[in-house]
């Protein structure tokens, strides 16, 4: 079975799922970002275009599509991210094709003019798709409202790698940080989506012996300015700590020096990194989204806090370090089990086989 892929090559997301099936099938990946990984087994075609307008833009990348489709004949596109390239396969039908949905994909918080025409582009797309994959419920739904006819919730659960490591007090002397520190991890990008802002300002509320640790990813490099000037301006040195971006593989050991994982984003999907903390028996505080619905449960296996202000953030925080939550811990850790990534990838797998039974005929 030949899949080819059009996703950015620089996410750890499109990277992970295309090694899990780069031993099983003929894969290939068109990319409009250079790689920051290595793929092997994985024929890696990188998109390179000039900034023009978005019906330009759309016709040069039909050309461009149509043309690799014919050289690699494949048996199944799928689309990670509906945007862009995404749209491609759907506006010129291309079949089978699966779309997965990220994030924020169908979500116009503050809808502009220009954002109708995505839209209309993206319901074309979804209605024309063979199956939508989503990482939460609520952006199946609104799929389903955009035109979907088929849709399957697919995770990005956590690696076996993941794990409680029991090594605590070894990696925190790797990273200068005494045994009597209560560590808060946020493994967020420094975007202003991710409202780190408000995680620096909540340090301010709490005590001497509180660090948060911050991990310099995928940086918006105004917004991270303005972070390390509200830092020094605050005098939050002492109590936060930014370190350089880890290779996923290394993150176990973020997870694994820390007391709580926090994640207040304006909007999301269901982050990889919540699994990942709940694996690592990490409690995690986080904001409610709508995303979340029949994932998580408030007080069961996730701590939750209406108010994303630092002040009531830090007072949250206060009251978990109070509480006794290895139960929360526990019930966790299942959920963590229960939407494994390789769980996840291997419903993929049977949907691709079922997918490319169908076709073949």
């Amino acid at each position: 079975m030949k899949i080819l892929f059009l996703a950015p090559a620089d996410s750890i997301h499109t990277y992970r799922w295309l090694s899990y099936f780069s031993d099983k099938y003929d894969l290939f990946l068109i990319s409009e970002t250079e790689s920051r990984y290595d793929f092997k087994n994985v024929c890696l075609l990188y998109y390179g275009y000039k900034i023009i307008k978005l019906p330009d833009y759309l016709k040069q990348t039909r050309d461009f599509l149509r043309e690799k489709v014919m050289e690699i004949k494949p048996d199944i596109i799928h689309v990670h991210f509906l945007e862009r390239m995404g749209w491609i396969p759907g506006l010129v039908d291309f079949h089978p094709c699966i779309i997965t949905l990220w994030g924020s994909d169908l979500f116009f918080p503050n809808l502009k003019e220009s954002d109708y025409l995505l839209q209309d582009i993206s319901k074309l797309c979804l209605s024309r798709s063979d199956l939508v994959t989503a990482d939460s419920p609520l952006l199946l739904q609104k799929a389903l409202s955009f035109g979907a006819k088929n849709t399957e919730l697919i995770l990005f659960g956590p690696d076996k790698k993941f794990c409680n490591l029991q090594k605590k007090e070894d990696l925190r002397r790797k990273y200068k940080i005494s045994e009597d520190i209560f560590v808060i991890l946020s493994l967020r990008a420094l975007k202003p989506l991710y409202r780190i802002d408000k995680l620096v300002e909540m340090m301010e509320y709490l005590e001497k012996g509180n660090l948060l640790l911050l991990i310099d990813y995928n940086a918006y490099q105004p917004y991270k300015n303005n972070l390390l000037e509200l830092i020094n301006r605050k005098g939050l040195q002492e109590k936060i700590m930014i370190v350089s971006e880890h290779k996923h593989d290394q993150l176990n050991n973020l997870y694994n020096i820390s007391d709580l994982s926090i994640s207040i984003p304006q909007t999301d999907g269901v982050p990889a990194s919540i699994f990942e903390s709940m694996a690592c028996e990490v409690p995690v505080l986080s904001v409610k989204l709508d995303s979340y619905q029949n994932i998580f449960s408030e007080n069961e296996n996730i701590f939750f806090v209406a108010n994303p202000e630092p002040e009531t953030l830090a007072n949250k925080v206060e009251e978990i370090k109070n509480l006794k939550s290895n139960l929360i811990i526990k019930n966790a850790l299942k959920l963590a089990k229960k939407y494994s990534f390789d769980e996840q990838m291997m419903k993929m797998d049977k949907i691709y086989q079922k997918i490319y039974d169908k076709f073949k005929l």
